[in-house]
């Protein structure tokens, strides 16, 4: 999986995501309050970022080397779950501050053949509404 996120490094691709989306042929296993969770929770981030990204939280995700990345990890995060969407956030500011092409043209997203839920996960239904309050009180 790394090695094809890489190659999606290319040109003016600087940021691979992954999206957990059910496909025919795909084996994406969640539990269904998570997902349905997931996506309010991924659509209102993609309202405030104003990004059209189906899934701000999935893990997978691969960056290039590049002045922004550097700049948007140097600052400390304000967020303790929402890290993904601060980091976009952070991504787009710095983007449109230094006059770049914005996200909507250098990051892909792809979906992944295979994401299966593991027990014990250690993300609890409160953590959707800790991730809302960050979102919210983020974006003022």
């Amino acid at each position: 999986m790394i090695d094809r996120m890489r190659k999606k490094l290319n040109g003016n691709v600087s940021l691979a995501l992954g999206a957990r989306i059910k496909l025919l042929g795909y084996d994406v296993r969640q539990l269904a309050l998570r997902h349905y969770f997931g996506r309010v929770y991924a659509t209102m981030a993609s309202i405030v970022l104003d990004l059209p990204i189906y899934d701000t939280q999935c893990g997978a995700k691969i960056f290039k080397n590049s002045d922004e990345i550097q700049i948007a990890f140097k600052r400390p995060w304000h967020v303790t779950w929402s890290f993904d969407v601060e980091l976009l956030g952070r991504l787009g500011i710095i983007k449109k501050a230094h006059n770049l092409p914005p996200l909507s043209q250098t990051a892909v997203e792809f979906p992944l053949e295979k994401w299966i839920h593991r027990e014990g996960s250690k993300v609890r239904p409160v953590d959707f509404f800790k991730g809302i309050m960050e979102l919210l009180r983020n974006c003022k």
